[in-house]
């Protein structure tokens, strides 16, 4: 089975009417792009196993609930890692003193994670942090062992390799190192190995934009009805948004009980507003647009925009070919050189954590053999 592309994939298999009304607004606000581009094989490799066993993917996902309800629940907890466990990697590896700090600081993290879980009526498979994504970074930072130095808001220039040795550029000063760890978007391989095609793959990866825009209402005077959590917008929709989470039922705890927050996302493919317009330009579309979709008059508090320009890599078809081209360049050409992150095994939260755990075990192992 070779490589296609999600939106042909489920069109085939659901229908069109199902592609513009569930698949596309779900799957394209995930990936910030056209799904009738981005790869099955890169985004949801299971599904060609599935058709592959079944011949056909309903009947697979049938067999496979069937199979589900006959054997429990049970199973899936099978293995599953009490909250605040850290394994310990090996005698010697980690002092008591360290691993008290690195448990004291998950077991905070942890709590943070079953503060927000809400109530049992808005119950379901999301969950956040009451401290936000900022908390986790925070934890990392504070079990950093004292040998660890932190550079940060600093702009890397000019990677180079020779004699064993990879030369950097960091905020003009040049560093040396014989090993380096890179996870950072696509679009910053075009300041690295310049003059080396082999990088190609990562380099000419398409990268898509979007822009959010938080804006908080006062609950009194919010004259719109809200039901659920949010919405999705489809890509027919004539309008720049993908989508909006009403966070105050959503995630009730980052919301005071007398407001209303809405998070608006903003940027279609082959839309570039989120590149040219000014924040205040971005507000006044944002509100204007989810008024109408909405069906609301009340006027925001305030609004706050974020953007990610260029960040976004899209998986599209051919993309597992192109990547491995390029991890296969790296491993005859470049010793000690370990490429991660979102251009290469995923793009979420859980993705980028499973890629750096498993780099970690392959530098120890390496470290230890």
């Amino acid at each position: 089975h070779g490589d296609v592309s999600i939106g042909h994939f489920f069109r085939y298999h659901l229908g069109q009417e199902m592609m513009d009304k569930l698949i596309e607004p779900l799957l394209a606000g995930i990936y910030g792009g056209d799904i009738y581009k981005i790869s099955l094989l890169s985004t949801f490799p299971h599904f060609i196993q599935v058709e592959q066993k079944y011949g056909n993917m309903v009947k697979g996902m049938i067999a496979a609930k069937m199979s589900h309800q006959k054997a429990g629940v049970s199973k899936a907890a099978k293995g599953a890692v009490n909250e605040g466990d850290v394994p310990r990697a090996g005698k010697g590896t980690m002092t008591d003193a360290q691993f008290d700090k690195k448990q004291s600081s998950i077991q905070r993290t942890n709590g943070n994670l079953k503060a927000s879980k809400g109530t049992a009526s808005q119950s379901g498979m999301f969950r956040q942090l009451t401290g936000g994504l900022e908390s986790v970074v925070s934890a990392i930072v504070e079990q950093m062992p004292s040998n660890v130095t932190l550079t940060t808001k600093a702009l890397v220039r000019d990677i180079s390799y020779a004699d064993a040795v990879y030369r950097y550029n960091v905020n003009g000063r040049e560093e040396t190192s014989h090993m380096l760890v890179i996870s950072t978007p696509p679009a910053t391989y075009k300041d690295w190995f310049i003059r080396d095609t082999g990088f190609d793959g990562v380099r000419n990866m398409e990268q898509s934009s979007c822009a959010i825009a938080i804006m908080a209402f006062d609950k009194a005077t919010f004259d719109g009805e809200l039901k659920g959590s949010g919405l999705l917008i489809t890509r027919k929709t004539d309008t720049p948004l993908t989508a909006c989470t009403i966070l105050n039922q959503k995630w009730p705890q980052t919301t005071p009980d007398d407001k209303i927050v809405l998070r608006v996302f903003i940027g279609k493919p082959g839309n570039d507003v989120v590149e040219r317009y000014s924040d205040e330009e971005l507000s006044a579309l944002a509100l204007k647009e989810i008024q109408r979709i909405m069906n609301f008059k009340a006027n925001p508090e305030w609004i706050k925009i974020n953007r990610l320009i260029h960040c976004m890599p899209q998986y599209n078809v051919g993309h597992r070919a192109a990547i491995a081209a390029v991890r296969e360049h790296v491993k005859e050409h470049y010793p000690n050189l370990y490429l991660i992150g979102t251009p290469f095994d995923g793009i979420g939260i859980p993705d980028g954590v499973k890629q750096a755990k498993e780099l970690v075990q392959l530098l120890t192992k390496s470290s230890t053999t």
